[in-house]
């Protein structure tokens, strides 16, 4: 039991240094006018399969700004001397546009590279952009079996980026202005103006239809995949129904509770409460009691607020009443029952979850898988309550524990009938 919570912490923890390296501030970068090789952009940051990125670049060249001397002299000529002059010749990417490629040589992106020799007089492709200026270049990183296999999908792609070769004022001369001799210089900003994750979450999808193992699946999503407002709750559902769907067992695995983990810590209030009751039933029946206690704990005033905000919501009920039935449990497993305060709690915990989950089954305006859901736990709440009841031994608690045994059967012949 141990060692599944502690493989489970050990790839949790991967995810939380991985977090810690997230920078707020824009992904930008310079490039030279004096410079005439591709250099990396974004100090080496990458971008993944499936990602949709817009750069924008801006700013001004000085391109071969001239230099030379005039000759003065004094009115009679006697005196004369040398005058240095020189004259800029500022252009921005509309003039000289910069060109921009994947770094690696068998990366690919959509659009397919082309290639101009007026731009890049090497021959180099580069990714098509729109003229102007500010300039813009959008692409997405594409990698064939990115939908299958998750080493390709966590490969992440560098890019570099040069300013064109030639333009209004011909080529470039590309000699840093450090002496009076024919130079260029200045420099364009290069930012990334929005990442589009909705390919990547495409991608994930499709991979999440074949059983993975959870450090794999956990160590291929990249930081500012599974920081993307507009998608992360949608990744922590993906993991969580493939947890559901591939590794769920009488027993959970380690891989079983990373997901559930993961997905938990990812949004915690994704699915309502359902990601955290299955978190916390995983914990609870793998014997890790503290933690089952931890999590079901810190969800209850959430799911109970949920809940009584909500009281028409089926999702909004049936978790605050799964949650009641849990604690319920755990303070069966806490002492192993050994204890009648901790019996005479869970007992009423148990009843409260049936109550809440039978009072909404019986509501005619929710669907009919809506309400046998609602009639199934409040039948198991009920049976729960009668083996505890039946724990206590005295006379009266058996009775009760008949009497709550009839209706847990009333319950199951309700939901029976919903089929």
């Amino acid at each position: 039991m141990n060692t599944i919570r502690g493989k489970a912490l050990a790839l949790l923890f991967s995810l939380s240094a991985w977090n810690a390296l997230a920078q707020s501030a824009a992904i930008q970068s310079n490039i030279q006018g004096q410079v005439g090789s591709f250099t990396e952009l974004f100090a080496g940051q990458k971008f993944f399969p499936g990602q949709k990125v817009l750069l924008v670049i801006s700013g001004q060249i000085d391109v071969n700004h001239e230099y030379w001397e005039d000759r003065r002299c004094n009115w009679l000529g006697l005196n004369c001397w040398y005058e240095k002059r020189d004259r800029p010749y500022f252009y921005g990417p509309d003039a000289y546009p910069a060109v921009v490629r994947p770094e690696r040589g068998d990366a690919v992106v959509s659009p397919e590279l082309t290639g101009d020799p007026k731009l890049e007089a090497s021959g180099a492709s580069f990714i098509p952009f729109k003229p102007g200026s500010p300039q813009q270049i959008e692409f997405t990183v594409v990698r064939q079996e990115a939908d299958s296999k998750l080493a390709i999908f966590g490969t992440g792609v560098t890019f570099e980026a040069k300013i064109a070769d030639t333009g209004p004022r011909g080529a470039v001369t590309r000699v840093g202005c450090v002496s009076r001799i024919t130079c260029s210089g200045g420099q364009y900003s290069v930012s990334v103006a929005s990442i589009d994750n909705a390919g990547r979450l495409d991608l994930l999808s499709s991979i999440l239809e074949t059983k993975r193992s959870a450090a794999e699946i956990i160590q291929s999503l990249d930081r500012r995949f599974i920081e993307d407002e507009a998608i992360k709750e949608k990744i922590a559902v993906a993991l969580y129904r493939h947890s559901q769907s591939l590794h769920a067992a009488p027993e959970p695995t380690a891989d079983y509770i990373a997901l559930l983990e993961y997905a938990s810590n990812l949004v915690p209030s994704a699915l309502s409460g359902e990601i955290g009751n299955k978190l916390s039933l995983a914990y609870l029946k793998s014997g890790n009691i503290s933690l089952a206690r931890d999590k079901a704990g810190s969800d209850h005033d959430r799911l109970a607020k949920s809940f009584e905000q909500n009281p028409k919501d089926p999702n909004a009920r049936r978790e605050y009443a799964t949650n009641l039935r849990i604690l319920g449990q755990i303070r069966l497993r806490e002492r192993n029952g050994m204890v009648s305060s901790d019996l005479t709690r869970a007992i009423s915990l148990f009843i409260d979850s049936s109550k809440i989950a039978a009072e909404g089954a019986e509501d005619q305006a929710l669907s009919r898988t809506d309400r046998k859901l609602l009639y199934i736990l409040a039948k198991e709440s009920l049976i729960d309550c009668t083996r505890a009841l039946m724990m206590l031994k005295t006379p009266v608690n058996l009775a009760k524990a008949e009497n709550i045994a009839t209706r847990a059967i009333e319950f199951a012949k309700q939901a029976a009938s919903l089929q």
